[in-house]
């Protein structure tokens, strides 16, 4: 086993373990205001440009399946893990009310 899936492998179990564990029902995720929008979002975030970089879309999308049925909706990606992210809420136009958060680089010069 090589450390990409053992990472996959891990944040899964871990992601899987949290959420079920940790929310009896979606709405009583504990949210926070974001301030210059008003938008309420979940405490509980899902960081993971890692976990999606290898284009495992089936492993992908059972991970955001649990996150979305648990009451989850934030997501931080970067990188190619950001195709995978808007895969999933093409083919899922029920689930597309996650929020990404995304870095963007800037080169200067």
């Amino acid at each position: 086993m090589d450390r990409r899936i053992f990472m996959q492998a891990t944040a899964g179990a871990v992601t899987t373990l949290a959420l079920s564990e940790s929310v009896s029902a979606a709405s009583s995720m504990r949210t926070r205001t974001i301030p210059s929008s008003g938008e309420e979002l979940p405490v509980v975030g899902f960081g993971n440009s890692q976990s999606f970089r290898d284009g495992d879309y089936k492993n992908s999308r059972k991970l955001l399946d649990v996150l979305m049925e648990n009451g989850g909706r934030f997501v931080d990606t970067s990188g190619r893990s950001q195709q995978v992210h808007g895969r999933y809420m093409q083919e899922n136009p029920s689930q597309a009310d996650l929020f990404l958060a995304t870095n963007m680089r800037t080169d200067s010069e």
